[in-house]
């Protein structure tokens, strides 16, 4: 009798234990460590930026173009979200980039048109024409990656909170309230406690361009802070390798509550039920190499390369190009105004994040919420048979 009840004991021990085994690291298991602001160094494009230089066989120096070419992309784009190439226009009449040629209709050839991984493109003045070199093939490619305001941001986007850009607008007293407004919240946001429980000391950086600069072209371009029709100031939060949040603002949305409800939702978990077809905006050409990836595992704990890290993310995260064509085009600035509906109630009151509570789940979220009701379930069973072996080792005595 003593050893039938030690063995019911023994037995009602062990399934106490995976009872709390099950309800309590098992949803943990299922979570994602990271909050939306260290996915951001993590999340890649499916496809690069395309650098293409079209020719035809009477080109003059369509040849030496070619070696130059290879020579820059080398130097310059090794590292980065960017790819180069010739393409002759006699040979490859059915070129992917066709399409975007025909649209921009350059006038003269070489032609040197950038093309985003959402199929955007802008012609760049810089390569196109019969002036060119090896030197201006260089600097050109070098343009396309690196720019004053970009090495900014890269000094900062790490170490920071993340990175608001102030393009600035006609209106001067309008410029002076949005630098107003975005400082306020920058600096309301410190000491702000995130979802994961880091506690945030440094408040994002902030940068304000001209939408005209000329060294910043791409930058703009890539970013969709292109000077909108109205003359108006706009707002854009970048985080991760250099990729906005969302929407571009537009200077009539933006206040102290909305820049702070956007910067706190980065502070929210990864696999929270927003979806990243809206919250992923484009990433601009940049060059981001080992020494960056070295930055962000010292500041973070984590390899972003890692393919346990990338493993993650996966079905919690997925980047545009694998999402619908759909999704992925919400996911982008209208191309007639440069702005996104972008889904946070400028409204709240303080204290209160961003709500999210509407957002369509993904499937990957339904799957997870399933494996959470499983873990439940086994919980549940777990528990009550541990009370049915209590009931019954009461009766037997």
């Amino acid at each position: 009798m003593i050893a039938a009840r030690r063995l019911v004991s023994r037995r009602h021990v062990l399934l106490a234990i995976a009872a709390m085994w099950l309800f309590w690291f098992v949803p943990a298991a299922l979570g994602c460590p990271y909050c939306i602001q260290e996915a951001g160094f993590i999340v890649r494009e499916s496809s690069p930026y395309k650098l293409v230089i079209f020719v035809r066989d009477e080109t003059p120096l369509k040849d030496e173009l070619a070696q130059w070419l290879a020579s820059a992309s080398d130097a310059w784009l090794r590292e980065s979200n960017v790819e180069a190439e010739v393409v002759n226009l006699g040979q490859q009449p059915r070129h992917e980039a066709r399409r975007q040629f025909d649209e921009l209709s350059p006038e003269h050839l070489p032609a040197a048109i950038l093309i985003s991984p959402q199929q955007k493109a802008m012609l760049l003045p810089s390569l196109s024409g019969s002036d060119l070199s090896e030197h201006a093939v260089g600097e050109a490619v070098s343009e396309v990656v690196v720019s004053p305001v970009r090495e900014e941001i890269i000094e900062h986007i790490i170490t920071d909170w993340c990175v608001a850009i102030i393009a600035e607008g006609a209106d001067a007293a309008e410029n002076r309230r949005l630098k107003t407004e975005v400082a306020a919240a920058a600096e309301a946001l410190v000491g702000f406690r995130t979802e994961m429980g880091y506690k945030i000391e440094k408040p994002p950086h902030i940068i304000t361009i001209s939408p005209d600069d000329p060294d910043e072209e791409v930058l703009i371009w890539s970013l969709g802070l292109k000077a909108s029709a109205t003359g108006k100031a706009q707002v854009a939060v970048l985080f991760g390798m250099i990729r906005r949040v969302g929407s571009v603002l537009p200077a009539e949305e933006v206040t102290e509550m909305t820049m702070l409800d956007i910067f706190r939702l980065l502070g929210r978990s990864c696999a929270c039920t927003s979806d990243p077809s809206w919250l992923l905006g484009p990433a601009a050409p940049v060059i981001w190499g080992q020494d960056l990836d070295l930055r962000v595992r010292d500041q973070f704990g984590f390899d972003p390369n890692s393919p346990a890290v990338l493993n993650t993310l996966a079905g919690v995260w997925i980047s545009l190009g694998e999402a619908d064509a759909e999704a992925a085009e919400r996911a982008l600035p209208p191309a007639e105004t440069g702005y996104m509906e972008f889904p946070v109630e400028p409204q709240q009151t303080k204290g209160e994040g961003a709500d999210l509570s509407g957002a369509e789940p993904t499937a990957a979220q339904r799957g997870r919420r399933v494996l959470f009701i499983v873990a439940a379930a086994l919980a549940c069973m777990a528990i009550i048979g541990t009370v049915i072996i209590l009931l019954r080792q009461r009766r037997s005595t």
